[in-house]
């Protein structure tokens, strides 16, 4: 039995099938996100993210399956259904090897799988649009919590960037401890520690603390990484 050790994202993703496809081995199962990994019996390929790679492999789905087919992976991965990855992997490997978009053919029970799958994060994301309201501070800054079923703060991060334009806000997903930051100009998500559910909106002086500190914590200091690589790359 042959097993990944691979990051649950689209570059993991795609990384995990360039392997597949160089080493001619077709995993039984995967492992990601820090779970255990029990090797006894399972012979575990620890997968690295390569951007090269994984640039390669989504370049081949796009031109077989289009930027829907892209889309609808991506979302899946957001799942937390422990079959989410396995069935992205099973519908990206068939139309690599058939070279058509494996995710039309219905009548497989994995399709089906990945395409439920897939559904249930974007009728949650759409619920969310349609329900979540956010509260105001005295100084204008916007705050919402939630507790999704699914990891969907990077679908809801271009929706809310887009609506409150110029407005900062934040939107805290209290089940993953994430983070969606915006100072109306520039917008990250990223984990945090901060204890935001504990904020009172009625206390002025404590909402600006927490906001000057998450501000600080996650904007300026992704500011500076980003300067960081860029100079590297001159």
């Amino acid at each position: 039995m042959t097993a990944f050790n691979v990051e649950k994202s689209l570059d993991g993703l795609f990384s995990a099938l360039y392997v597949s496809f160089v080493n001619k081995v077709i995993p039984d199962r995967f492992y990601c996100d820090n779970h255990p990994i029990k090797r006894y019996g399972v012979k575990v390929i620890d997968v690295c993210v390569d951007e090269q790679h994984s640039k390669r492999v989504g370049n081949a789905l796009l031109g077989y399956g289009g930027r829907q087919l892209i889309d609808k992976i991506s979302n899946c991965l957001l799942s937390e259904d422990e079959r989410a990855l396995g069935v992205s992997f099973f519908v990206c490997y068939n139309t690599l090897f058939y070279r058509k978009d494996l995710s039309r053919n219905t009548e497989l029970e994995k399709v089906m799988q990945f395409l439920c799958i897939e559904d249930k994060v974007v009728r949650e994301k759409n619920r969310l649009i349609r329900t979540l309201e956010f509260n105001e501070s005295d100084g204008g800054i916007l705050y919402a919590s939630i507790s999704p079923d699914s990891n969907i703060s990077p679908l809801l991060a271009p929706y809310y960037y887009r609506k409150y334009s110029k407005l900062p806000f934040i939107l805290h997903d209290l089940k993953r401890g994430s983070i969606v930051a915006s100072n109306g100009y520039t917008m990250h998500v990223t984990d945090t520690e901060l204890k935001l559910d504990l904020l009172t909106l009625s206390d002025q002086q404590q909402f600006d603390r927490l906001w000057k500190r998450c501000y600080h914590e996650i904007l300026l200091k992704e500011k500076r990484l980003n300067k960081i690589t860029a100079l590297k790359r001159q």
